[in-house]
């Protein structure tokens, strides 16, 4: 009985401890970000919408990096993987491919807006407009 035992926590530790210690993001709603991005400054924020989506309205501060480029990694890797990084997109499609991405080349500290970019704007919070 002790060997299984042994056995299976052997097992639980190489195979499970992945999902057991796997980081995760936190998600908050767009009122609890913009809160938050008032106090904190030092949050770096990411809408991982495309380019003319960012252009025609995003949030204050934010750096544009799409989601779905092909070089993605590329622009995430230098990036400070010990700095706070805020996601965003409309709706959470595509930030929710990009903090999955961030989490496995090891960033842990990611917030993740669920509400996205559509319930920021019906909260009527300010946007800054490219022309």
């Amino acid at each position: 009985m002790n060997k299984i035992i042994k056995y299976l926590f052997v097992a639980l530790f190489l195979f499970g401890s992945n999902y057991l210690f796997a980081q995760q993001a936190t998600l908050l709603n767009s009122e609890e970000v913009y809160k938050l991005i008032k106090k904190d400054t030092s949050i770096v924020i990411i809408d991982a919408r495309d380019s003319n989506m960012f252009k025609n309205g995003h949030i204050e501060r934010a750096i544009n990096i799409d989601a779905f480029q092909e070089d993605i990694k590329e622009k995430i890797n230098p990036l400070n993987k010990a700095d706070k990084y805020l996601l965003y997109c409309k709706e959470n499609f595509r930030s929710g491919h990009l903090k999955d991405l961030m989490l496995q080349l090891g960033f842990t500290n990611i917030i993740q807006m669920t509400d996205g970019y559509s319930g920021w704007i019906s909260k009527g919070f300010p946007v800054i407009r490219e022309e």
